[in-house]
């Protein structure tokens, strides 16, 4: 499914997100029922001060989605991911402990609880599994040849 989306975060000087905005578009076959989200995610992935989270879609004349892809929120997440990136960049703060400072202990807009997070715990298993501690900082510090090697 085809998307244009654009997310803006606002953040303190500490890391904390004031606000998350992530609005966009995405096609859907005229004869579908199924319209494919994107935006689920940023309503409940990080807390945020405000959220501003507008999704429409546009009938086309397409073949309609299947079960064989992937689920619809991942266009979305690699939105908002690339999005916490940048700003820990901005903030010169390490990716992964901007979004330990964002995570959210309840469903931010509804205040349920989670029945469950392990969302910590992933995070100390893959930076310790991909050697997190041993990496560059900056974006394009690492080079193989033409080739960027990036890690996260």
């Amino acid at each position: 499914t085809q998307t244009e989306q654009r997310v803006a975060l606002g953040a303190g000087a500490d890391g904390k997100l004031t606000a998350l905005l992530h609005h966009g578009y995405a096609t859907k076959p005229k004869h579908s029922i199924c319209d494919e989200g994107f935006s689920l995610t940023g309503r409940s992935l990080y807390a945020s001060g405000s959220f501003d989270i507008v999704q429409h879609h546009v009938d086309l004349d397409l073949v309609a989605n299947s079960f064989m892809r992937a689920p619809g929120e991942a266009p979305g997440t690699f939105a908002i991911e690339c999005a916490m990136d940048e700003l820990a960049h901005e903030l010169g703060m390490d990716p992964i402990e901007l979004r330990r400072r964002n995570v959210a202990s309840c469903d931010p807009v509804s205040g349920a609880p989670h029945s469950q997070s392990a969302v910590m715990t992933a995070y100390d298993m893959g930076a310790e599994r991909i050697g997190w501690v041993l990496r560059a900082s900056a974006p394009r510090a690492r080079r193989q040849g033409e080739w960027l090697i990036g890690m996260g």
